[in-house]
């Protein structure tokens, strides 16, 4: 299926997917191949915490706009930015970070022979920069070696990078509009140079694979606080529905009320509408208990003492959308697939609020799970780490997003899937 069709789902082949990932990619986690077989590695954070930053809100929000007709009713859109809480940012950790590339199935000669033939100088190689671990090649990359290399080698390395998901910690995405954020936030113009040196452009997005070395060329603590600060924004939305003595509170009702928690749906929505002059209800507040708590917050460590480290990743958050309590084997790739083949169908027409949906590489491996909310707005977490929060997104970004390290001609696919009990 081609992006051809992606804003609708229309003349879509909405088949089982053929694997899943060990681990989900997001604005800072790189494109993997999935593995039935695999079970997810990478302990992560979980928790509930935010911060709103009004004045930035204010600066980034173009205004309210409605949403397309359909039948989520009168839809109010406020585009947001929001920032990971600054006790996040562990500027001094993050700093002090070795970058440890790792490539897969490479025996040295083939490694130094793709990199010589991307243009890459045998001195990357200096002693003691590669080493072995088992089947994986490990490399530790002068930072002086990187600083010297083409755009071209440069991009060529992030391509091979982004197929090993050992290397998603180290991988940063953010918006190629947002080098003037840099500069305003108090960035100096050799560190914005340093950040453009180790990122490779692609579309409207920049990689960077290495950002140990970009703040340690920042002189002050306080300018790396604002590049990892800068890093760290999501685009974001608000949505609120607007409720009037007009409106079909049972058509509302069916498309809002999911599961267990329909009557409660009803019940808000009749209570704003016998209000005089009705008023705006917040999508989240129609929203499960799980999701409803999730939104607009960023990952907290979670204390081992507590059991283990759940792992909540995009495939979590989408599956347990309407769960409650959640269920964690929803980090288990061959427990999704099972709950794929028996609880849900593929659509074969416009995607309704609950359903997930899925994006697929060319080979038919999973990427990342998303539910529908309404015109093309989608629930997501874009990442596993701390610094990706659970929020509202447009479709096409979280596409855009995933796509960044794609080989040129190559698209992701959308299949979008309906659990049978609600």
């Amino acid at each position: 299926m081609s992006m051809k069709n992606s804003s609708s789902g229309n003349g879509s082949k909405a088949d089982t997917p053929k694997s899943l990932p060990t681990r989900p990619i997001g604005i800072r986690y790189g494109v993997f191949f999935a593995s039935l077989l695999v079970m997810l590695v990478a302990g992560f954070f979980a928790g509930r915490h935010f911060k709103w930053d009004a004045k930035r809100l204010g600066e980034n929000s173009s205004g309210s706009v409605k949403a397309n007709p359909g039948p989520w009713g009168d839809l109010e859109i406020t585009p947001i930015v929001i920032t990971a809480p600054v006790e996040l940012l562990k500027v001094r950790g993050t700093e002090e970070t070795q970058v440890r590339w790792t490539f897969k199935e490479y025996s040295r000669d083939a490694l130094v022979h793709a990199f010589q033939s991307l243009g890459v100088p045998d001195a990357m190689f200096a002693s003691g920069a590669l080493t072995v671990s088992g089947a994986d090649l490990i490399l530790t990359p002068p930072r002086e070696v990187l600083l010297g290399l083409s755009t071209e080698a440069l991009q060529g390395i992030y391509r091979m990078l982004s197929d090993f998901t050992e290397n998603d910690a180290y991988r940063d995405v953010f918006l190629t509009e947002d080098m003037d954020a840099f500069k305003k936030g108090g960035v100096s113009s050799k560190t914005l140079s340093l950040i453009k040196m180790l990122s490779s452009t692609n579309g409207k997005y920049m990689i960077c694979y290495c950002m140990p070395y970009v703040l340690s060329g920042a002189p002050t603590f306080e300018e790396k606080a604002a590049v990892l600060d800068i890093f760290t924004r999501q685009k974001s939305l608000l949505l609120k529905l607007r409720i009037s003595s007009k409106s079909d509170i049972n058509a509302l009702t069916n498309y809002w009320g999911k599961a267990y928690w329909a009557a409660n749906v009803g019940a808000l929505l009749e209570s704003v509408k016998n209000t005089e002059g009705g008023g705006l209800v917040s999508i989240g507040s129609l929203l499960p208990p799980l999701p409803k708590t999730l939104i607009y917050t960023f990952p907290m460590p979670q204390n081992g003492l507590n059991g283990p480290v759940t792992h909540q990743d995009c495939h979590w958050t989408a599956f347990n959308f309407f769960r409650d309590p959640p269920d964690n084997h929803f980090s288990d790739p061959g427990y999704i697939y099972d709950k794929l083949k028996n609880d849900y169908f593929p659509l074969q027409s416009d995607p309704l609020y609950g359903d997930v949906i899925m994006l697929a590489r060319p080979n038919g491996s999973i990427i990342h799970s998303m539910v529908y909310v309404a015109d093309n707005i989608v629930y997501t977490k874009n990442g596993e780490n701390l610094w990706h929060p659970w929020m509202y997104s447009r479709l096409s970004d979280v596409v855009d997003i995933y796509s960044v390290m794609l080989p040129p001609g190559q698209q992701l696919s959308l299949r979008y899937f309906r659990n049978k009990y609600y």
